[in-house]
């Protein structure tokens, strides 16, 4: 969202707090409050960000903080800085999902396979039993 507001031509504060504004989740009600309160405090928003993603434990906040103090001492180009991150954190969750969804798969072998023996021996049983008598 905020790769789509600097696109759009906001200055990259402005396109953080469009950003927090969008959402009606904690975490973004998180980010919003934070940002106000940097723009309070005369504080740059990429410190409040800095502060809240140690706090929080969020790496990805992080990194998105060290963009945009990069954007504002350098004044650099920072849309494709952030749509590159963007694509690598969408990779890194489909790899996790993927991951659990492998894991929950290889979980199901045994009992499928025990379920597949089962419905052999009720196929297999009175054949036997016929053969026997």
């Amino acid at each position: 969202m905020v790769a789509t507001g600097v696109r759009d031509g906001s200055s990259g504060q402005q396109a953080l707090r469009s950003a927090a504004e969008v959402g009606d989740k904690w975490v973004f009600k998180r980010i919003e409050s934070e940002l106000r309160r940097a723009r309070y405090m005369t504080r740059a928003p990429w410190d409040s960000l800095h502060s809240l993603a140690d706090e929080l434990g969020v790496p990805e906040l992080d990194d998105l903080a060290d963009i945009m103090q990069q954007s504002g001492q350098d004044g650099a180009q920072i849309y494709n800085n952030l749509r590159a991150r963007a694509a690598a954190l969408r990779s890194a969750m489909l790899s996790a999902e993927l991951g659990k969804a492998n894991a929950a798969s290889e979980r199901m072998y045994i009992p499928a396979s025990l379920l597949g023996i089962v419905f052999m021996a009720i196929l297999v049983t009175p054949s036997m039993l016929r053969f026997a008598t």
